[in-house]
Parts: structure tokens; C-alpha cells; sequence
């Protein structure tokens, strides 16, 4: 995902359908935990003494009722609290009980932004039978011992209305949903049946090529539109609604499903689903038809998952609740092609293992990282070393990657990007990709001899390797309506080949490229065509999935 496609409040998405209130205790063996949700800080007991528990509830979801959040007991960092959490009144009140939930995952916050060490995080489903359309009150309740005097905490109560939706999946088992002969069901309501019609056929039947002014280098001499979910057509009929994002394509050659390239994608459901970012993948099936599936998805934390990279079972992406964005794998390093990953889960899916290197220039020091005073003040994205669109190479005979670039950045408060800061004191000369090796016991090391790779002042952020090849050539698409390629065998300063360039304007604007994967004879790759707007109204990308390739060399046998 590049910056471009960055919503404001990423790491701190709250929904705008419903909202949570909560109400502790604070006595002896109990104490409080409450979060109005217009705060950024935990909300303190109103008592002299500073409260025992404290705690965090960090996102409700607006369709399968999932609260996340985190609560610890300062006293004893290392126990495991539980929460209860009643509907319509505290339970001093008569409030019912809907359930408990342990605060037992990990949890960034609670570790890295309040000091406190262990696992503290927790999710808990909203049952069903609380979700009548009817408005309704929540109280969340964490208990140390057997106390259960309560005390309500000012501002600490919200409404809610939950309203009717068609059915919906979360596919968090990454061991049955990540392969690629997998088909996970895709049941989501903002896009596809009951709500919206199912596109059908390969592409719409459109050459984009001459429509959008472009010359290519390489003998590129068509595109089309793919029908992977697009959003509308020209006979008005819309494919999903104005909350869903296509982003992070992969198409590595090697993964294929119903003998076709699989379309690997983020999608994303802003305001509207558990997590804005969720994985999936699309494969054109003989019987004329993109089959789309769900892979991968982060019910318990409002940013999940995003630009999946790798090759199966060898997978990599950015983890929206970790230090840095991780980068994380959906698979343990015991099971895993990609070698210094974690045996431990960051999630209570449990499945997203972070990629591990020690010493002052191991991944994980640099990810941990708390950058200086010029950055946003609070979640994860505004204080670490931002390890964007990670992407591997050097693929060794058995498949396994010894290298990896990563986009790295800091986010200062005016929303610039700097610089990272390094555990030894220095900054990186510039933003933009970094490589990392991995060095056996060490793990992940950031090469500093190397980067950045380019030395553009406007550096690609997100680049992809070349599909069907082991090399050092990585393809980008730019908001310059260009598709580029560059070389990381190349002395510095590199350059970069443009090898598709669409400069035709309409109403004072030309093509926009988002994310691009494939090779020099046929890429995919997001675009929004000239004169269309960036966004939808809401900071919704607008981009469809297209594909270029040249009429002469023929198509893919799966995308006739």
C-alpha cells in the first residue's frame, strides 16, 4: 500500500454505526477500565490514587461486533485480567451479561507506548442476540481478584444502534485460506450478492492503451479493466460501494489457481467491516468468471493486514498494529519458507508472526524503535520506523528469501515523511526502500552500505520484483501515469526505465497508477483513469485493477 493510499487514522479506526461504553471497578483486588472513544488516553478513576487497572478499548467493528482493546494490572504486569461485559446497565445495575474475554495477546500499546510488560490484549464478539436493531448501552468491566464494586466513569457511557446487514466471513485460519487451491468463502455485504451484482467476464471490452495517451518502451500496446470487483460500469450499474478499496496487488507467476495467475489484493472496507484491511485473491475461472476468496483477515485491530508479498507458503505484509507495520508472516518460522520469523503470534487470530533481527541493526530494534519529538503523538504508525510494502528476493534453490526491501519512514506530525532514526544515534540519508539480509542467528540486518536504492527526491513506495524471475529488477507504478522498472544490480545512482507512460488529460488530469506487478510483457497494476476523482468523497482510493500486455505476444491462456 503506498502513502498516497494512507487514510488518516489508520491505527485508530472507530466506527460511526455504534459505539461502546465501559464501566470498571476500583477497589482493592478490582480496579477501572474505561475509554471514552473521543480520547487518546485511557480515562482515569476519578479517585486520589492512581487506578491499579488500566486499560484501553482500541476499535468496535460496525458489522460482526468485534470490541478489541487492553487491560493490565500495573501492580502485576504479568497476569492475565479478564473482562466482563454487560449490555444496557453495569452489573451492579442489573446489566446482562453478554460474556468474558481474557486479556491474553499481545498488544502494542500496553507494551510499547505505557511501559508495561506481557500480553494484554483481548477481543470479544458481540453475541448475536444483542445485535436487534434496538439502542442499547455496553459496560466492559475488568476484574483483579474477587472484588466487584463498581464506579462509573464520567463520559464513559455511548448509544448504540446496530442495524441489519447481509452476512459476512472473517477468515482468520491462515493455515486452510493462504494456499493456493484454498476457496475460502467471500461473503461480504459491501460488495457482491445479496447487495450488489457479481461482474462477470474476464475484462469490460475497453482499450484503455489509446483512450489514455500511452506509449510503451517495451512493445505494450493494450489495456483493460479487469472485472475483479470494479466499481462500476458504464451503464451505471455499481460492483460495491463507495466504502471498499482495491490495493497491494501481487502476481508472482508461481501461484496459480484453475490454471490462471492468481490476483493477489488488499481489499479494504472503511467504516464498515472489523479491520480496513483484509486479504484476498481472485482467479479467472474457465467458465468465464473472476472467483474471488477470502485469505487473510484481522477482526481483533481496526487497521489489519495489507501488502501481502512472497510467494506461497513464503509470505510476508505489513501487520497495522505492530511497531514499524512489522513486517509479520501469517505463519510460524516452524512452518514457514521465510526464515527469522517468530514462533509466537502478536494477534489473538493467531496469525501474524513478526519477522525477527537482533542487535543495533536488527529489524526488530529498528521497528521498536521510538522515533523523536517531531512525530504524531500516539498509535502505532505516528511513533516507530514504518517498514512499508515489504517485499522479498534472493530466492535461494529450495525457494527460502535471504533478502527483503522495505519502504522506510517516519510520519512527522505535519504529515511529512522522515527520515527513520537508527538505534546507533544516526538517521537514514533519505525515505524511501532499504534492504535488509538475513544473517542466520542475527535474523533480519539492515544493510546501511546499500540503500536507499534510488536516489530519486520522489522515491517509489511500492515496488514489486519482477513476476517469474530470481533478479533484482522491481517494477513500481507512479501517480505520474507511469510504469517503471529498476535495477538493484546497478551502481548507484539508479535509474529507473519507464517502460509504460499514459499522458492523456481529461478535464485537467491524466491517469493516476497505483501499485504494479508482473514483468516487462504483461503488468497489472490499480489505476484511476484521467478526469475521474482520487477518492470517493471519503478518503477511499478509487483505483480499479487493469492489465497491460501486448496484443502481438498474445494474452495469458486465462485471460482470453
Amino acid at each position: 500500500m503506498s502513502r498516497q493510499m494512507i487514510r488518516a487514522g489508520l491505527v485508530a479506526v472507530v466506527c460511526g454505526i455504534w459505539v461502546v461504553c465501559f464501566q470498571g471497578v476500583a477497589e482493592a483486588e478490582s480496579a477501572t477500565l474505561g475509554a471514552a472513544l473521543s480520547s487518546q488516553q485511557p480515562v482515569a478513576s476519578p479517585s486520589a490514587e492512581p487506578p491499579r487497572v488500566i486499560g484501553w478499548i482500541s476499535s468496535v467493528s460496525s458489522s460482526d461486533g468485534v470490541i478489541s482493546g487492553w487491560a493490565a494490572d500495573t501492580q502485576n504486569p504479568q497476569k492475565t485480567l479478564t473482562i466482563s461485559f454487560y449490555a444496557d446497565a453495569p452489573k451492579a445495575q442489573g446489566g446482562t451479561l453478554m460474556g468474558t474475554a481474557v486479556a491474553g495477546a499481545a498488544s502494542f500499546p500496553a507494551m510499547y507506548m505505557r511501559g508495561i510488560p506481557g500480553s494484554h490484549g483481548f477481543i470479544f464478539p458481540i453475541p448475536a442476540a444483542f445485535k436487534n436493531n434496538q439502542t442499547r448501552k455496553f459496560y466492559a468491566l475488568a476484574s483483579v481478584g474477587q472484588s466487584s464494586v463498581s464506579q462509573a466513569l464520567s463520559g464513559s457511557v455511548n448509544s448504540f444502534n446496530l442495524r441489519s446487514i447481509a452476512p459476512t466471513t472473517t477468515v482468520t485460519d491462515s493455515s486452510s485460506c493462504l494456499s493456493p487451491q484454498s476457496a475460502c468463502a467471500s461473503l461480504a455485504f459491501d460488495y457482491g450478492v445479496p447487495n450488489f451484482q457479481s461482474a462477470t467476464a474476464w475484462g469490460d471490452g475497453h482499450d484503455y492503451f489509446k483512450d489514455w495517451g500511452c506509449t510503451s518502451s517495451v512493445g505494450l500496446n493494450r489495456i483493460v479493466r479487469l472485472n475483479i470487483i470494479p466499481y462500476g460500469n458504464l451503464n451505471g450499474t455499481k460492483y460495491h460501494d463507495i466504502n471498499f478499496q482495491k490495493d497491494s496487488l501481487l502476481v508472482n507467476l508461481v501461484d496459480q489457481m484453475f490454471g490462471s495467475p492468481i490476483v493477489y489484493f488488499t481489499s479494504s472496507r472503511y467504516n464498515t467491516y472489523s479491520s480496513v484491511y483484509s486479504l484476498k485473491k481472485a482467479a479467472y475461472r474457465a467458465n468465464g468468471n473472476w472467483q474471488i476468496f477470502d485469505m487473510l483477515d484481522y477482526p481483533s485491530n481496526s487497521g489489519g493486514f495489507s501488502s501481502l508479498d512472497g510467494r506461497y507458503p513464503s509470505f510476508i505484509m505489513n501487520d497495522y498494529s505492530q511497531p514499524g507495520w512489522g513486517p509479520t508472516s501469517p505463519n510460524p518460522g516452524s512452518r514457514n519458507y521465510v526464515p527469522g520469523v517468530a514462533n509466537t503470534s502478536v494477534n489473538p487470530e493467531n496469525n501474524s508472526f513478526p519477522l525477527i533481527g537482533t542487535g543495533l541493526y536488527g529489524l526488530t530494534t529498528i521497528a521498536n524503535l521510538m522515533q523523536g519529538p517531531g512525530v504524531r503523538d500516539g498509535g502505532v504508525g505516528g511513533r516507530t520506523c514504518l517498514q512499508m510494502n515489504p517485499k522479498l528476493f534472493d530466492y535461494n534453490s529450495s525457494g527460502v528469501p535471504q533478502s527483503m526491501t522495505a519502504y522506510l519512514f517516519q510520519q512527522a506530525t505535519t504529515g511529512e515523511p522522515l527520515p527513520c532514526l537508527l538505534p546507533d544515534g544516526s538517521a537514514l540519508p533519505s525515505v524511501g526502500y532499504y534492504v535488509y539480509h538475513y544473517q542466520g542467528a542475527a535474523g533480519w540486518q539492515l544493510d546501511k552500505n546499500f540503500g536507499p536504492v534510488e536516489s530519486d527526491p520522489n522515491p517509489d513506495q511500492a515496488m514489486k520484483l519482477e513476476s517469474g524471475a530470481n533478479n533484482h529488477t522491481f517494477i513500481a507504478g507512479n501517480w505520474s501515469g507511469e510504469i517503471t522498472t529498476i535495477n538493484l544490480d546497478n551502481p548507484p545512482p539508479r535509474t529507473k526505465a519507464v517502460i509504460l507512460s499514459c499522458h492523456a488529460s481529461v478535464r485537467g488530469s491524466t491517469a493516476k497508477f497505483g501499485e504494479a506487478t508482473g514483468n516487462a510483457s504483461q503488468i497489472w497494476f490499480l489505476a484511476i483513469p484521467p478526469g475521474a476523482p482520487l477518492t470517493y468523497g471519503n478518503g477511499v482510493f478509487t483505483g480499479d485493477i487493469y492489465y497491460a500486455y501486448s496484443t502481438s505476444a498474445g494474452v495469458d491462456h486465462s485471460l482470453r
